[in-house]
């Protein structure tokens, strides 16, 4: 039908690289966080673990037991944060 047709030509298909990054930008704004943070460790950037340490030192997440959240300061600088730690 032409209301499919239309439909199917609106929907985007990504790849699971575009959807990982996705997941983790959604999942980084929730109070949950990020759980199995490790298990995204193809779409970051190598020093990831570094800069983990250095944001947390700062004040700006929390990471513990493989689960990354932000916290309010963090939220505040989400764009930053997430900028240098993805491979995008």
């Amino acid at each position: 039908t032409k209301e499919q047709k239309l439909l199917e030509d609106s929907l985007q298909c990504i790849n699971d690289k575009e959807f990982a990054i996705e997941k983790v930008f959604l999942a980084l704004r929730t109070s949950g966080g990020v759980k199995e943070f490790s298990k995204y460790s193809n779409i970051l950037v190598a020093n990831w673990k570094t800069l983990l340490e250095q944001y947390q030192e700062a004040g700006l997440l929390i990471y513990e037991d493989d689960r990354l959240q932000l916290t309010d300061e963090g939220l505040d600088v989400y764009n930053s944060i997430v900028s240098e730690l993805l491979e995008l």
